[in-house]
């Protein structure tokens, strides 16, 4: 069976994965969100001003 972190994980096991560290982790990950990240409200921004 396979492992994460030296912990069993069979069918069903929620993981997630960091796409900037490239690490998976058991459970649910955060979620940064334009509300809480001032860098992630930026660059949305940015984006907003070319698409209007």
């Amino acid at each position: 069976m396979p492992t994460v972190s030296g912990e069993l994980g069979g069918a069903g096991t929620l993981i997630g994965l960091d796409g900037t560290g490239g690490e998976v982790v058991v459970g649910e990950p955060g979620v940064a969100t334009a509300s809480t990240d001032p860098q992630l409200r930026r660059l949305l921004s940015w984006g907003d001003r070319t698409r209007s």
